[in-house]
């Protein structure tokens, strides 16, 4: 992929230092295993220290230059932050099922909330992590996220609602007249569109936030990332995505609403729905790691910290394989591949990065950890949680 600007400056002879991951399926089982355990006798509680455990092994196992990183999560503030957002989450399904039409009006009066809770998301994780002993930081604002964000978001909400009344009305109208109203469909068609074209600007603002504000010891991450860049990858995906959705939202809704009604022949109806469930399977295991293997290579491949850039050369066809390889396997297995899958795909993404490193590490990191000392740490405070699973 063409790159929007050089992670390292072009008089330097950058050296490349590859991510390894040593991890194997077998250890990192009796892990998962000993967590799911735990997790379904607790009723969920213990799960909290169960993504500690899963984040520390998979941590530890990633070595950049022979030295592993490592995580500090605490338990309790990952619990924490799991209520919150189970709160939230119950508070809103009973808003949705006792005052519906006042759903989107309360998402839309939260939303302020949603970029505290990004914040506070964003600080947890990369303070917890570190690198031969120096720890990561976050430098991010309330202030500077909801300028960026808030409008977009709003927006977003919007057209979420608009996108699921039309929906809405849209099923109604082809169980009473056959066919969706040509306005219903007008709108169906503007509120998803306004979504495609609204994605890459809510992602775009995000990434640029989230590594102009991460800093390693004393040194800050920069970014060369550009809006058309973002574009460029959701319009290659148009020809999935509109695919995926006519599959989802509209051929097999109106297949249905058809059969019912009796307009369509069941021995027509035994031979689409078969294969548009296939195809839409199909597309599931295509389309993510396509995307996946294009950002990660847009983000990384122009992301720079002090001198030293970083390299990332992730592959479809890879990850395509390991993505349709690793549903097979789970599905054969009921589910116990999954270990064995995690391991698979960190080992792949992990080992096609790489630093390239204008100069010695180990001297970079020295001279960031004597800066960060001359600060002083941030100390944790009451706000300290996070809300990822």
């Amino acid at each position: 992929m063409q790159k929007d600007s050089p992670s390292v400056p072009p008089d330097e002879a950058p050296i490349e230092h590859r991510f390894q991951f040593t991890g194997a399926g077998g250890e990192y089982f009796r892990i998962w295993i000993v967590n799911l355990l735990f997790s379904i006798l607790t009723f969920g509680i213990y799960s909290a220290w169960a993504k500690v455990r899963r984040e520390q092994y998979f941590h530890r196992n990633t070595l950049l230059d022979g030295s592993g990183f490592d995580y500090h999560g605490d338990p309790k503030a990952i619990l924490k932050g799991r209520i919150i957002a189970v709160a939230l989450l119950l508070i809103l399904g009973l808003i949705d099922k006792w005052a519906h039409d006042f759903y989107y009006l309360v998402v839309t009066a939260a939303s302020p909330l949603i970029p505290w809770l990004i914040i506070r998301s964003l600080i947890f994780r990369s303070r917890n992590t570190s690198f031969r002993g120096l720890h990561f930081d976050f430098h991010g604002t309330y202030k500077e996220l909801c300028k960026a964000y808030l409008v977009p978001f709003i927006l977003f909400i919007a057209l979420i609602w608009a996108m699921a009344h039309a929906a809405e009305q849209s099923a109604l109208e082809t169980v009473l007249h056959g066919a969706p109203q040509s306005a219903t469909s007008g709108l169906l068609a503007l509120s998803v569109l306004g979504l495609f074209l609204l994605m890459p600007v809510l992602l775009y603002r995000l990434k640029v936030f989230q590594f102009k504000n991460l800093a390693f010891g004393a040194s800050r991450f920069e970014s060369g990332f550009k809006l058309k860049s973002f574009y460029s990858i959701f319009l290659r995906a148009t020809v999935l995505i509109p695919l995926a959705l006519s599959l989802v939202f509209i051929a097999l809704p109106l297949v249905a609403v058809n059969l019912t009604l009796g307009h369509t022949p069941r021995s027509t109806a035994i031979i689409l729905l078969p294969f548009i469930a296939l195809l839409y399977i199909s597309l599931l295991i295509v389309l993510p790691p396509w995307f996946t293997a294009r950002m990660a290579n847009l983000i990384w491949n122009n992301t720079s910290i002090d001198k030293h850039g970083f390299k990332s050369d992730l592959a479809f066809r890879g990850l395509a394989w390991i993505n349709a390889s690793n549903l097979l396997l789970m599905l054969l297995t009921l589910g116990l591949y999954w270990p064995w899958a995690a391991v698979r795909m960190a080992r792949y993404r992990i080992e096609h990065t790489a630093v390239l490193a204008a100069g010695d590490l180990d001297s970079f990191i020295a001279g960031a950890a004597r800066e960060r000392s001359a600060i002083g740490e941030e100390v944790a405070d009451a706000f300290d949680f996070d809300i990822a699973f």
